[in-house]
């Protein structure tokens, strides 16, 4: 459903970049994270906020964008249904993943790391991704404060400082 939530019951809800401008795509984010953190609060439960950046990013149209297709179908079969996922940015993603702590947010990044390393093409061997992640309420409380958390984390883990 272009620029809007998909709703699905085997799999997880995605938001495709396919609005009109980024402003959009970042309230229609904000707005569902403001639903998912009123039923964290509610079960008492935290709220994982992961963004995945992909490395080595250089492809073209044509194959670029077969990559990132192949990308988002490795984050829907290893993403739990209630996980909402979201093409951020040129090669980013963002995945809100209700009632995940950092173990299970940990547990998915070695999952999804493992599963993008045994699944490239040959003609993509520096390929890879960097993933920095965030709890709520420990890492913060509103969309922008955990988003800049985990960006903090993914640039940690690829060693290079973010430009702010």
């Amino acid at each position: 459903m272009p620029g809007g939530a998909a709703s699905n019951t085997t799999k997880p809800n995605i938001i495709w970049k396919r609005t009109p401008s980024p402003v959009h795509i970042t309230a229609t984010l904000e707005k569902a994270f403001e639903k998912m953190k009123a039923a964290a609060d509610k079960r008492n439960e935290e709220l994982g906020v992961l963004l995945v950046d992909l490395d080595n990013f250089n492809y073209g149209h044509i194959k670029g964008d077969k990559v990132l297709r192949d990308v988002s179908g490795l984050l829907k079969r290893i993403t739990k249904k209630d996980y909402l996922i979201a093409r951020w940015g040129g090669d980013e993603f963002i995945i809100l993943a209700p009632n995940a702590a950092k173990e299970e947010q940990q547990h998915f990044i070695r999952t999804f790391q493992t599963k993008l390393e045994n699944n490239k093409p040959v003609d993509l061997s520096s390929f890879g991704a960097s993933i920095g992640n965030a709890v709520y309420p420990e890492n913060g409380y509103t969309f922008n404060e955990l988003i800049q958390h985990a960006d903090r984390e993914m640039y940690r883990r690829k060693g290079e400082v973010p430009s702010v």
